[in-house]
């Protein structure tokens, strides 16, 4: 009886020692999870940091410069772009033609004392000395017959009752193109004139000299005189007026 019993108690302390060994392995914390070798970068590695985002101001527009001429140009000479093409067809009377005016430059002269203002448009810029001559010529030649060929003539004419001689008291506002050869006609531009500034008043004492008047207007007609020409304009101009009592 003794060696079986002595064999029993071996078997019960084999087992006993076998469930504290796994009730101790149970109990242990698990194990922290295995580094990946791909995630861990040497130090000899250099990693680009990301891009910081930076705050760009809006790109500024270019900015539009316009040529000036080679010539001196004088102070009473201002400056104009135009597009007007008058076209005439043959008829019985008279022979095909065509006007065409492309101003660069622009006189004006304004005398109160007939309520008029009258702004002369060349292509070419006025010589030294010349604007004078051309100013004078404007004041009393025809609009029909300007100084210089080809050339466009704006005349603008005050109603008799007017104070402010701005654009809300204009009467009359034609447009009278003439090219080399003479041939010439006008057209009315009142009703789309774009006007800005005005001109002084013959009441007002020490007017100066000079006022600066911004005129603008495009349009197309077809006259009504036996001539029928086809009229189309377009023209802007920033024109120093002289004052000629």
């Amino acid at each position: 009886m003794q060696p079986t019993q002595s064999r029993w108690t071996f078997v019960v302390a084999l087992t006993m020692a076998a469930l504290g060994a796994l009730i101790v392995w149970m109990r242990q914390p698990s194990a922290a999870p295995e580094v990946v070798d791909a995630l861990v970068v040497p130090r000899s590695t250099s990693v680009a940091s990301p891009p910081v985002a930076t705050s760009t101001a809006p790109a500024q527009p270019a900015k539009q410069t316009t040529a000036l001429p080679a010539e001196p140009v004088e102070e009473s000479v201002g400056r104009a772009t135009s597009a007007i093409h008058f076209e005439r067809k043959a008829n019985k009377v008279n022979a095909a033609s065509r006007i065409d005016v492309n101003a660069q430059y622009v006189v004006g002269v304004w005398q109160p004392g007939e309520r008029r203002l009258r702004v002369l448009l060349l292509e070419k810029a006025p010589k030294a000395g010349e604007p004078d001559v051309l100013l004078n010529a404007l004041q009393s030649g025809d609009a029909a017959s300007p100084p210089v060929l080809p050339a466009a003539v704006i005349d603008l004419k005050f109603i008799p009752t007017a104070q402010a001689f701005d654009r809300s008291e204009l009467e009359s506002a034609l447009l009278t193109a003439t090219n080399a050869k003479g041939d010439s006609s006008a057209a009315d531009v009142l009703g789309g004139l774009d006007w800005h500034g005005s001109v002084p008043s013959p009441q007002v004492d020490g007017a100066p000299a000079m006022s600066q008047i911004q005129l603008g207007s495009s349009g197309s007609s077809v006259s009504a005189d036996t001539d029928a020409w086809k009229q189309e304009w377009n023209f802007h101009v920033l024109v120093p007026v002289a004052l000629i009592q």
